[in-house]
């Protein structure tokens, strides 16, 4: 049996989309988020916000850039609407649109991407909740007993996988805080993630029997599993010299004593 979609919130008379009502909802979380750890980057307040805001613009930015050329025809046809996002292009450009601030405003770029990413987590996991009540980004359907049929909630799906690369992110950050491995986790877990999802999403399979998404989801996650092993490796051979800079000042000590 299919559910019914609530594209539309009725609230005092006025009628809200419910996906971009859930965007706003996920923009107000990314603040609170980040205003909450902006000692981590020593933010104020009000770089806390800007920055979120800046944030949130760039993904919306490269979310319609790569729908538009994904459909470029309907692009050329019906020039730039608010209908219509790819999430793969906010994970691409992100990074690299950052990356270039904070060479600019002198800002440590691991850090700033760590500080950063359970909060696009968050917005993210949100934003399928939207997904789900506009009813796009659906799942296929599937026969349910003799008689009906269900849609596989893909968006819910989405959301709860989000939601535990979150926690990933979160445990990751416990061990690893400001070392600049958070975002490549991201593309790693999320790219593998939605590579499985896009098995049950109504969406064309027409690039080698696989989904654009899909094309899309296995070069995050081989970008990601690249970055990572060369930051892992750093942190790897910098642990060493660590520890026998402990034992040198440990047996000076030592010598002095004696």
């Amino acid at each position: 049996m299919n559910r019914v979609m609530y594209s539309t919130f009725h609230v005092l008379g006025y009628s809200l989309p419910s996906y971009w009502t859930m965007f706003v909802i996920g923009l107000l979380t990314m603040i609170l988020i980040n205003v909450l750890r902006r000692k981590k980057i020593m933010f104020s307040v009000g770089r806390a916000v800007l920055y979120t805001m800046l944030l949130a613009l760039f993904s919306l930015a490269g979310a319609k850039l790569l729908y538009a050329v994904e459909n470029w025809k309907q692009f050329l046809s019906n020039g730039v609407t608010l209908n219509g996002v790819s999430f793969f292009g906010s994970v691409f450009l992100l990074p690299v649109v950052m990356y270039l601030v904070c060479k600019w405003r002198k800002i440590p770029y691991g850090a700033f991407m760590d500080y950063c990413s359970p909060s696009l987590m968050a917005m993210l996991s949100i934003l399928r909740v939207g997904c789900y009540l506009n009813g796009c980004c659906g799942g296929i359907t599937v026969p349910v007993g003799e008689y009906s049929t269900m849609t596989v909630p893909t968006q819910m799906l989405e959301c709860i996988g989000d939601l535990t690369i979150l926690g990933v992110l979160l445990m990751v950050e416990w061990h690893y805080s400001g070392r600049g491995l958070l975002y490549p986790y991201i593309l790693v877990l999320y790219g593998a993630m939605r590579f499985i999802v896009e098995f049950f999403r109504d969406t064309p399979k027409d690039w080698l029997y696989l989904s654009h998404g899909q094309w899309f989801a296995m070069a995050s996650t081989v970008i990601g599993s690249w970055y990572l092993y060369g930051l892992m490796k750093k942190i790897s051979e910098e642990n060493p010299r660590q520890t026998s800079g402990k034992r040198s000042r440990k047996t000076k000590q030592r010598n002095k004593r004696r």
